[in-house]
């Protein structure tokens, strides 16, 4: 079944299907869940898992997310709500410590460590 098939029945008949657009792959893979093999029913049974959204709101919420956030041509981990959980995310965080040059990095410890020293 093709992905335009899928969007149809997402759409129109409110089927429990995620279309595998490349948005939604994209978002997927960098979040840490295998997709390779992985069909649209599969990937709303993993949605349903959660049961907070639906399929075709979490269809519009991953492309969204993908053209905002999650671009193609990298990343911005920096505003991604799914940072905290996100294994693309993760990596990114460790090769900045280790690099220690992020200056969106020392601005947050500057801003931590003002935010205490204002609480005592």
């Amino acid at each position: 079944m093709c992905i335009r098939d899928r969007y149809i029945l997402l759409c129109t008949f409110g089927e429990a299907v995620l279309p595998m657009s490349e948005e939604v792959r994209r978002v997927l893979e960098r979040y840490g869940v295998p997709v390779d093999g992985m069909k649209g029913s599969d990937a709303a049974k993993y949605l349903n898992y959660y049961n907070k959204v639906k399929p075709y709101q979490a269809f519009c919420l991953f492309v969204e997310h993908s053209q905002k956030v999650c671009l193609a041509e990298g990343p911005r981990c920096d505003r991604c709500v799914l940072a905290r959980t996100c294994a693309t995310a993760i990596c990114n965080r460790k090769k900045t410590r280790k690099s220690g040059t992020d200056k969106r990095t020392e601005e947050a410890v500057v801003k931590r460590e003002w935010a205490k020293s204002q609480r005592v």
